[in-house]
């Protein structure tokens, strides 16, 4: 499962408040989690749609820093050239094969499940790559 539990998101925007976040995903999970979860005012999402790709790569275009899992995201970040954090799982012939080429991507690796990661480590790659 690649995705970032919403509890990682919430840690991790907590201690950056100084950049706005866009969460991208299914709307029904997205929304699932705002109703239970009490968002940090620097989180955004669409609120009533799926972003849809060309939407999402608008996106990921005018960010600053991208944070995702070993997803399509990842890849397209590195396509634009944009400062990212990579979570992949530890699987070197999937890294060697499809793992980011841009000089400004930061690839973490996790023998867990990806929302299990820690986000302190997250953390630090932002200011890193950010540098």
């Amino acid at each position: 499962h690649r995705s970032l539990s919403i509890r990682q998101v919430i840690s991790t925007v907590n201690k950056l408040s100084q950049y706005n976040f866009i969460l991208v995903g299914r709307y029904r999970d997205i929304s699932n989690n705002v109703k239970v979860h009490n968002l940090p005012k620097n989180i955004f999402y669409l609120p009533k749609q799926d972003a849809g790709f060309m939407t999402t790569l608008a996106l990921i275009k005018l960010a600053d820093i991208i944070i995702t899992p070993d997803t399509s995201i990842a890849h397209a970040a590195n396509a634009f050239n944009k400062p990212t954090i990579a979570i992949y799982g530890n699987d070197k012939v999937n890294m060697k094969i499809w793992g980011p080429l841009s000089d400004k991507c930061l690839v973490l690796t996790t023998d867990k499940d990806f929302n299990k990661y820690n986000f302190k480590e997250i953390i630090k790659g932002v200011y890193a790559v950010l540098k």
